[in-house]
């Protein structure tokens, strides 16, 4: 990543980390992941998965956080979406790579969300955003990811995401790349609406 020439700031998930990762698969497997949409009548209208792979059944989804305060917290959605589909899909190996500024990563309001246990997402989909962020302004985790989705949310969620801490990896100037393994816990519970514009 660092072969970019891109400071952090400027470096973006979709033009630079899914490329990379992607890229760095196929030469070391043979084999070049997709993206792809997997349905769900818990979690309707989600995006795709940002890689997806057969052999091994695996998916991956990606986040980088260029600003600070950042972003760091959407990938609460992305644990959900994959405790969610993993297991309904027959994929085994759920992981999540996230990257940020060395700073946020102490000060983010989901870091529990990259240590190895156990968490509540529901706990996590409630916490306060302090301060708020653009572009969605929300006043919590869930509503702000609800409002940057255009009103889409989960009807039923897990009720613990059991999180493996894999490594830390710094991958530009100031910025770490986080990886977590996750697994939901099969049982899913409703999930609360928030009733956003």
């Amino acid at each position: 990543m660092t072969a970019s020439g891109l400071p952090g700031s400027e470096f973006r998930e979709r033009q630079h980390l899914d490329p990379f990762v992607k890229d760095e698969f196929e030469a070391r497997t043979g084999r070049r992941p997709v993206s792809r949409t997997l349905k769900s009548e818990a979690f309707p209208n989600l995006g795709p998965v940002d890689v997806v792979v057969e052999q091994p059944k695996l998916l991956m989804e990606l986040k980088w956080s260029f600003e600070a305060p950042g972003k760091v917290f959407e990938s609460v959605w992305d644990a959900i979406k994959l405790s969610i589909l993993g297991p309904a899909f027959g994929f085994d190996h759920l992981y999540i790579a996230t990257g940020a500024t060395v700073g946020e990563w102490g000060i983010t309001e989901s870091a529990d969300l990259f240590e190895t246990g156990t968490v509540d997402p529901l706990e996590m989909w409630s916490r306060d955003l302090e301060p708020r962020r653009g572009p969605n302004y929300g006043s919590t985790v869930g509503e702000d990811l609800v409002i940057g989705a255009r009103g889409n949310q989960p009807i039923e969620g897990p009720r613990e995401i059991e999180v493996q801490r894999l490594g830390s990896f710094p991958v530009i100037a100031g910025y770490e790349l986080v990886l977590v393994s996750v697994a939901g816990n099969s049982e899913l519970r409703t999930w609360p609406q928030a009733d956003v514009p």
